[in-house]
């Protein structure tokens, strides 16, 4: 668990997604998350929950206090390398650090299990998440996978 003083009163924390009820809140801000971008969001969010099951991946989020504010998950493509799914920080939580706390507790777990690469692909359109993940260390890649929207970004990070 990471935990970050993000306002006088306020203590941003996060902590991995195992119990019953909050996979259900993961799963709800996933669907918040895919609907924001104009997916929809059902099949969306089966088929993220489906591959964190089936690759060992794990879901996070991001609590102020008591309120959970965001998500990320992440899903192995491949034994050493991870990629970064699903990362959603409610739009009154935004720049405030919690995006960031997020994406360092998917690094943080990733290299402990041996991961040594984490990749990400996102829409060209989230120019805050961009902008995110490049402060945090990811670097433009050439598409590592196809079927995607035309002109989507991949990322990656070497850990």
């Amino acid at each position: 668990m990471t935990t970050m003083d993000i306002a006088r009163s306020k203590i941003l924390h996060i902590q991995e997604a195992i119990k019953p009820q909050t996979l259900q809140t993961a799963s709800l801000f996933f669907a918040e998350y895919y609907t924001s971008v104009g997916f929809e969001q059902k099949p969306c969010v089966s088929r993220l929950l489906q591959d964190i099951d089936i690759t060992d991946g794990k879901i996070f989020l991001a609590y102020l206090d008591t309120e959970v504010v965001g998500v990320v998950s992440y899903v192995y493509t491949e034994p050493s390398i991870a990629e970064l799914r699903g990362l959603y920080v409610r739009p009154f939580c935004r720049k405030k650090g919690s995006g960031s706390a997020l994406i360092e507790a998917v690094l943080a777990n990733v290299k402990q299990d041996g991961g040594n690469l984490i990749r990400l692909y996102t829409l060209p359109t989230l120019m805050q998440a961009i902008s995110l993940y490049r402060k945090n260390g990811f670097y433009d890649i050439p598409p590592y996978k196809e079927g995607l929207l035309k002109n989507t970004i991949f990322m990656e990070k070497t850990l």
